[in-house]
């Protein structure tokens, strides 16, 4: 896929994705392939506000609905740690006196109030645990009260059991790399690209088994040289729990270099999104922060 590379020219990542685009950035991007998004440049910038949009909460303002537009591109998919350990209290300043658990619920409503907005598709929703045994699973959400449903029927059957990030992340990535590969194969145009945000406060159970299932799709995607923005992969630490900081940042920054395999995932520990925690803003930037940089990136 052509992209320019003037498309970003500054990256900044403290609390969230911060992408400012070059002058005349927009005049230089090609036409996007059949099925792939428009992704404008400025991601996130307090220079280009775009508070016209009269559903946005304030927060939201700084991002642009040229933006939020990409997401019709993608299909949007939350996996959500359900462990028992999500019942803790969260410690950040904002979600103090709540626990993990609904520290996630009220960042999800407020990214289905935007995606409503942008996406008719919604996004779809998918839990660690339940998810093993096809529970709980909801596609198209695309109303906030949708979302209050869902949780409360997934707490009133008990938050408990232990991280199985691999497997329950295998669940969706397996099939639709396979039928990426049917695609190559049948010489068909590949499915719309899929961004996976996984929201987790501990360890997976098996992290050599994460990792290793990670570097197999994204050599899976390399022998069939789809695009670089197929999939995407976004993990969020909530909470503070020891240890987990450490290991998102080498999946970030390590996994792909050491395997010589493409990068495809994004990840914000706690420490990196700082006292505000996890926020719907933060998620969006950094989702769509991703995309642009995956695509700058397969130019250079």
């Amino acid at each position: 896929m052509n992209r320019s590379r003037s498309l970003v020219t500054a990256v900044d990542v403290s609390m969230t994705v911060n992408i400012i685009a070059s002058p005349g950035a927009m005049s230089t991007l090609q036409a996007p392939s059949p099925g792939r998004p428009e992704v404008p440049g400025s991601v996130y910038s307090s220079r280009n506000p775009s508070p016209s949009h009269g559903n946005f909460h304030s927060h939201f303002r700084t991002i642009t609905d040229d933006q939020l537009h990409a997401l019709k591109g993608f299909d949007t998919q939350f996996l959500i740690d359900d462990s028992g350990s999500m019942k803790l209290q969260s410690s950040t300043a904002v979600a103090k006196g709540r626990t993990h658990w609904e520290e996630v619920k009220l960042v999800l409503l407020d990214i289905v109030k935007v995606c409503a907005e942008f996406d008719e598709n919604g996004v779809d929703v998918f839990f660690f645990n339940s998810s093993l045994v096809g529970q709980f699973n909801r596609t198209n959400i695309k109303e906030p009260k949708e979302v209050m449903e869902l949780f409360e029927a997934r707490s009133q059957a008990g938050i408990r059991g232990s991280t199985p990030t691999a497997e329950a992340l295998d669940l969706i990535i397996s099939p639709y790399l396979q039928e990426c590969e049917r695609s190559r194969v049948e010489n068909r145009g590949f499915p719309k690209p899929k961004n996976v945000i996984i929201l987790t406060d501990g360890a997976a159970n098996n992290n050599k088994l994460l990792k290793q299932n990670l570097i197999s799709y994204a050599r899976r995607l390399d022998t069939i040289d789809a695009p670089p923005d197929q999939i995407g992969v976004q993990f969020f630490q909530v909470g503070n729990v020891e240890g987990v900081d450490d290991f998102l940042t080498h999946l970030d920054n390590a996994l792909s270099e050491e395997n010589e395999c493409r990068d495809f995932i994004d990840t914000r520990s706690s420490e990196e999104m700082g006292p505000e925690g996890l926020t719907a803003k933060g998620v969006l930037t950094t989702v769509l922060g991703g995309v642009i940089r995956r695509l700058d990136n397969a130019t250079i």
